[in-house]
């Protein structure tokens, strides 16, 4: 296996409440790169499951809250998230 280089970082981005097939996927992933010496970070629903499961794999976990039927003030708590994880 090659190394990463040190400034070789992830950011994953998964704004959903519930867990099954992609969430388990990103959490694989996470788990993957973190193994290999990546510097890994989620985008991820405040106290969803993947936020929490991303924490204890030892992921930096940037939480944005969920408003029901709040799409665009959902992307825009996205977008600052994103910003804030690459600051």
């Amino acid at each position: 296996l090659r190394r990463p280089m040190a400034f070789a970082r992830v950011l994953h981005v998964c704004p959903r409440s519930t867990f099954s097939g992609l969430e388990s996927w990103v959490l694989e992933m996470i788990r993957y790169q973190l193994a290999r010496g990546y510097e890994c970070a989620i985008v991820a629903l405040a106290r969803s499951p993947l936020a929490e499961a991303a924490k204890s794999a030892g992921a930096r976990v940037f939480e944005v809250e969920a408003e029901a039927g709040a799409v665009e003030p959902r992307k825009r708590r996205l977008a600052q998230a994103v910003a804030r994880a690459y600051d």
